[in-house]
């Protein structure tokens, strides 16, 4: 009966063309389409939108990820973070786990990231915080505030260090929202991305 449940468990993401490699696991979330999960990544509580892809050993928990976002190896998004003014920083009195409480508080604060966002190797994304549309976070940061649409950000803390286009350029991309054309629209257009872009006059 398990081995059922799980075969099709596993028949509904291949169905969409998902990838979820060999040691991933895919627990209480939402995939859409063309996903790809590498090896030995844990999503929880989570929903990830069409093409967006997971590097190897990442861990993703309560988290809303857009579409086209590409999130490199050992990356952690909404990491578990601990009550320093309580008695004990141990988790024991909020998850039932530990045989000590029947409430069992994990998730607090949903992260959410938009679309067509990069996220470096090793970088981590804290609970709650908000990362816009087309964002950079450079390896091996720690996001404690959130993103604005397209800011370029990286160091721990993670600081502002610039923007990938000029307010013109950010304008008229926002406006095109290309990460909602369809397949087919993608397709005819796919030579635009595939050069620098730039507002003509």
């Amino acid at each position: 009966m398990i081995l059922s449940a799980l075969l099709k468990k596993y028949r509904k993401l291949f169905k969409k063309n998902n990838s979820i490699r060999f040691g991933a696991e895919v627990k209480n979330s939402i995939l859409g389409y063309n996903i790809n999960i590498s090896r030995y990544s844990f999503l929880n509580n989570s929903k990830i939108d069409n093409y967006s892809s997971v590097g190897r050993n990442t861990t993703i928990l309560n988290a809303k990820i857009g579409k086209f976002c590409s999130i490199s190896w050992n990356v952690t998004i909404g990491a578990t973070s601990h009550d320093l003014n309580r008695l004990s920083t141990h988790a024991f009195s909020y998850i039932s786990y530990y045989g000590f409480t029947k409430q069992d508080k994990r998730f607090v604060e949903q992260t959410i990231i938009g679309h067509d966002v990069w996220i470096g190797a090793n970088a981590i994304i804290m609970p709650g915080v908000k990362i816009g549309d087309g964002a950079v976070i450079g390896a091996a940061s720690v996001v404690t505030k959130d993103v604005q649409d397209f800011e370029i950000v990286y160091g721990i803390p993670a600081k502002h260090r610039g923007y990938r286009f000029s307010e013109e350029a950010i304008s008229k991309i926002k406006a095109m929202k290309w990460w909602d054309w369809s397949d087919s629209e993608l397709r005819r257009k796919i030579e635009i991305f595939k050069i620098p872009f730039e507002v003509k006059a």
